[in-house]
C-alpha cells in the first residue's frame, strides 16, 4: 500500500510569507547578475476588479448532427479580427471555417500528403494578420492559410545546423517576423532508455522558409518510465509526472517547467533574462489523488496488462510530491501556459483533489500576478484576446466542443 501524506508548506527561497508586510504587498523585484526575478506572494486585483467570463458561451461549436459540426481531436482554435473561428479538427485532418456565429463556412485541407493537406495535423496559430498557419507533424512541414481556407503555401522544416531538431518536430508558437519556436527530442535521447527519465527537448528559432535561424538551447520536456516490453520499450507517465510548456512571447519566449513554480523568461537569441515565481503550496499526493489520476489514464476497468505496467511505472517512479502547476499527469495535449493578446501570461493552477472547475493564475507582461480566474469544468483554453475567451470543452458524454466566451475587466 502506498503511504498517505499530508500536506506541507513550501518555504520558497526570497520570497517566504513572512516578507509580505502591511508596508509591502506587491511583488518583491530583483536583479541578479542581469537576471530579473518576480517573486509573487499576493494578487493584485482590487475587490470589484477581478477579471470573469460570461455565464455563458456566445458560441458553442460541436455536438451538432452535421460532420462539420462535429469535433473529433481538436488540436486548436483560433479567433480572426472579424470574429471568424478556426478549428483544427486533427480526427479529420481538417481547418474548419466558422462565422462570428459559429456556422460552417469552409474546410481545408484533408487526410493526405498533397499541398495543403494534413497526415497528422498538430496545430494552429495566426500568421501575419488573419493568415493562418498549420503545422503537420507527421510531415514535419507548415501550411500557410488565408482567412477564408485558401492554401498560400507549403514549406518543409529543414534541420540542419548543430543543436537542430533532428526529428519529431513539434512548434510551440509564432513570433510576428513569421519565425517559428520549434522543438523536439535533443541528439543525446536514445529510444530504448529502462526506468525513470526526463526527456530533453531542443529547442529552435526557424524561418519562414523553414530554415533555421538560431539554436535556442537543450530544456526539459516529459517525465516517463520506460518499460521493457516484449522487444520494444513502453513509456508510461505516470500520475504527477513534471513537464514543460514553451510558449511564444512578443520578443521571445517562455519555459515553464513545473518541478517548481518558477516561469523562465527568454529573448529571442535564447538568453535567460527573467524568472516569474509565485509562492505556493507543496503538496504530497494520497492514494486517491493517484488512483483518481491513473483511472483518468486507464479508465474505468483497464485490462491486466495495462495495469500491471501502471503498477510496474509507478514502482518505478513514484512522485513524493505532486507538480507546481499543470496537469496532474504529464501529456503533449492542451496547453498548461497560454500567453494572450496583450502579452499577459496564464499559468493553469494544479488540481489534485479534483475540483469542479480549473483555476488560471495571471500574471502581467512585467511578471506581476493579477489574480486568478476560474473556468468552467473541462474548458481548456486555446486562444486568448484582450476581450474573449476561446478554447475546447468536453461534454458530460466526452463530446468536444469549441466554445467563446467574453473576458470581463471590470474598471477597464
Amino acid at each position: 500500500m502506498m503511504k498517505r501524506f499530508v500536506l506541507l508548506l513550501a518555504l520558497m527561497p526570497f520570497a517566504a510569507c513572512a516578507t509580505d508586510t502591511p508596508e509591502h504587498h506587491g511583488p518583491i523585484v530583483r536583479d541578479s547578475a542581469g537576471i530579473r526575478i518576480v517573486e509573487n506572494t499576493t494578487p493584485q486585483w482590487q475587490e470589484g476588479r477581478e477579471w470573469r467570463l460570461s455565464e455563458k458561451p456566445l458560441v458553442d461549436i460541436g455536438g451538432g448532427d452535421t460532420e462539420e459540426d462535429q469535433l473529433f481531436r481538436v488540436r486548436g482554435a483560433v479567433r480572426l479580427s472579424d470574429g471568424k473561428i478556426v478549428v483544427a479538427n486533427g480526427g479529420t485532418n481538417e481547418l474548419r471555417f466558422y462565422s462570428a456565429h459559429g456556422e460552417h463556412i469552409a474546410s481545408a485541407g484533408g487526410q493526405g500528403g498533397g499541398p495543403g493537406e494534413f497526415r497528422g495535423l498538430w496545430w494552429i496559430g495566426r500568421y501575419r494578420g488573419d493568415s493562418l498557419i498549420a503545422f503537420d507533424q507527421l510531415q514535419g512541414r507548415i501550411s500557410v492559410f488565408d482567412d477564408l481556407g485558401q492554401l498560400g503555401r507549403t514549406v518543409t522544416i529543414r534541420s540542419q545546423g548543430e543543436g537542430a531538431p533532428p526529428n519529431f518536430l513539434n512548434i510551440s508558437g509564432v513570433w510576428g517576423d513569421g519565425s517559428m519556436l520549434l522543438f523536439s527530442y535533443s541528439r543525446n535521447y536514445f529510444f530504448g532508455t529502462k526506468g525513470p527519465l526526463r526527456f530533453q527537448n531542443a529547442l529552435a528559432r526557424y524561418g519562414p522558409d523553414g530554415v533555421l535561424i538560431d539554436s535556442l538551447g537543450i530544456h526539459p520536456g516529459l517525465e516517463a518510465v520506460g518499460i521493457p516490453s516484449g522487444p520494444s520499450t513502453v513509456y508510461f507517465y505516470v500520475p504527477f509526472s513534471r513537464t514543460t510548456d514553451y510558449v511564444v512571447y512578443d520578443d521571445g519566449f517562455y519555459v515553464a517547467s513545473n518541478d517548481t513554480y518558477t516561469i523562465e523568461r527568454y529573448d529571442l537569441t535564447g538568453n535567460l533574462k527573467a524568472l516569474v515565481r509565485k509562492d505556493y503550496e507543496l503538496v504530497q499526493p494520497t492514494d486517491t489523488m493517484i488512483e483518481g489520476v491513473l483511472t483518468t489514464v486507464l479508465g474505468d476497468s483497464p485490462s491486466p496488462g495495462m495495469r500491471r505496467l501502471a503498477d510496474e511505472a509507478m514502482e518505478m517512479a513514484p512522485h513524493e510530491t505532486i507538480p507546481a502547476f499543470g496537469k496532474a499527469r504529464a501529456t503533449t495535449g492542451y496547453p498548461q501556459v497560454v500567453v494572450d493578446d496583450l502579452a499577459n501570461l496564464w499559468v493553469l493552477e494544479i488540481d489534485p483533489f479534483g475540483a469542479s472547475s480549473p483555476r488560471w493564475s495571471i500574471f502581467n507582461p512585467e511578471g506581476f500576478l493579477f489574480g486568478t480566474l476560474v473556468f468552467p469544468r473541462s474548458f481548456r483554453p486555446l486562444d486568448i484576446g484582450s476581450d474573449y475567451a476561446l478554447g475546447v470543452w468536453r461534454d458530460a458524454d466526452d463530446v468536444e466542443h469549441v466554445q467563446l466566451y467574453d473576458l470581463i475587466k471590470p474598471g477597464q
